[in-house]
């Protein structure tokens, strides 16, 4: 019992940690923050942040890491249901892709915003060499659920034959182009469009992508 408290004490200040790396990191952006920056902005001291965290690459990197989880989880439950054949068409695939990333967008945006600038910095690079290697193993494990999923759609007859990895990264590009760019609108003009936009491309892709049912016999051509 007696533990509780101080796991609870702990899991609060982590949160407000995070809260705060998150203000200074889209206001400053990662290169220009520092411990100090963020241990103001939560009113601690910068060696109370050093207790929870040991450098900001890790700091950066934590804000990440629920929202890869989160999308791990639903990649794995998706990846069941084409197993189990649940799905009657390539359509039915392609828009399921669609709505996993979109739970994603709706599951923490401001993660979703640090995920993005990590991507378009380039930051694996930069961030020390244990969290980079951390970032590249889960991202290797979910790229490889995402292109069993398209290879199982494709051997159950639902898809084209195409390049899975190929396809898959092009979805992933598409996911995050539109959020980027939608997103970027949004905050100027108040408009949301992304979610819009997205399920127009990801139709779109599904279109091109799916196996056309073939005629039974006796069916008129």
């Amino acid at each position: 019992m007696k533990g509780r408290p101080r796991t609870k004490e702990r899991d609060e200040r982590v949160k407000e940690i995070m809260a705060a790396a998150k203000v200074a990191f889209f206001k400053k952006g990662y290169f220009n923050s520092t411990i100090e920056d963020i241990a103001q902005r939560a009113g601690i001291s910068k060696g109370t942040v050093y207790l929870y965290f040991k450098n900001k690459d890790e700091l950066y990197a934590s804000l990440m890491l629920p929202l890869v989880d989160e999308f791990t989880e639903l990649l794995i439950e998706f990846e069941k249901g084409v197993s189990r054949e649940e799905y009657k068409s390539g359509a039915e695939i392609i828009m399921k892709f669609y709505e996993t990333f979109t739970r994603i967008y709706h599951y923490d945006p401001d993660s979703l915003r640090v995920f993005q600038v990590y991507h378009l910095l380039d930051l694996s690079d930069v961030l020390g060499e244990s969290v980079r290697k951390k970032h590249r193993s889960i991202a290797k494990r979910n790229g490889a659920i995402a292109v069993k999923i398209y290879s199982d759609a494709i051997n159950q007859g639902l898809l084209l034959q195409n390049d899975p990895v190929q396809v898959v990264s092009a979805l992933w590009a598409l996911f995050l182009g539109v959020v980027q760019v939608q997103g970027s609108y949004l905050r100027v003009t108040g408009k949301d469009h992304v979610l819009d936009t997205l399920k127009f491309g990801f139709s779109s892709f599904a279109k091109v992508l799916s196996r056309t049912p073939e005629k039974s016999e006796g069916e008129a051509a």
